[in-house]
């Protein structure tokens, strides 16, 4: 069974906080005031600029449940909606609710990039980044999940980015990244990750870049 899934359907329009998921658990953290649930699309929206947590530019949607394992991924179907560079999308893996530590990535308008961060006592790391093409109104299906000290970045099946980092090994809990204009977010699972091969096999166009 897997920790989390929700669909986002709902009868009225309902803030994201207020809002219990197909698999029973709510959401909370940082800025879910600025996340709606959407009737007539089932989706969810985001209508604000945000806490800017872990300088993302965006706030952060936290799964109530917490995972009995620290390897998971959260999977989601979502689209950026707008080219304006504010816009993202991403999510939260090992997230402590003390600290707001944890690793995230976000996929952003402006120029396409897709990065993996840490962010850890106030202060973010950008461990790698990728070059993707994509269209501000189609909707992919990504999936970020970490293993031991792997984590890996698919885009609709593909790997796109990959990197290794000590920094947080507590289970943590697992969450949705949105901020800027009109993104939303139509569907998400988090389960339960095992150990696979590191493969770059697939990647379009790796780099690492490191941002300060």
């Amino acid at each position: 069974m897997a920790i989390k899934t929700d669909t986002f359907t709902v009868g009225t329009n309902t803030p994201l906080e207020n809002h219990i998921s197909d698999s029973g658990g709510g959401w909370s953290g940082e800025d879910t005031t600025s996340f709606d649930v959407i009737e007539t699309t089932g989706e969810v929206s985001y209508d604000g600029v945000g806490g800017e947590w872990g300088l993302s530019g965006g706030g952060a949607a936290i799964g109530t449940e917490s995972p009995s394992t620290a390897d998971y991924y959260v999977e989601f179907t979502g689209k950026l909606g707008s080219i304006d560079g504010t816009s993202r999308i991403g999510a939260v893996l090992r997230y402590n609710t003390t600290t707001n530590d944890g690793y995230y990535f976000r996929h952003i308008a402006w120029a396409g990039i897709v990065g993996i961060y840490l962010f850890s006592g106030g202060t973010q790391s950008e461990l790698g980044n990728a070059d993707i093409a994509s269209d501000i109104n189609t909707y992919y299906a990504y999936k970020f999940q970490i293993v031991g000290n792997v984590l890996k970045l698919y885009q609709n099946s593909v790997l796109i980015l990959e990197r290794t980092n000590d920094a947080i090994t507590a289970v943590g809990k697992a969450g949705l990244l949105m901020g800027g204009i009109d993104p939303r977010i139509t569907s998400v699972t988090v389960d339960y990750a095992t150990s696979e091969p590191i493969n770059t096999r697939g990647s379009m166009n790796l780099r690492l870049c490191l941002e300060l």
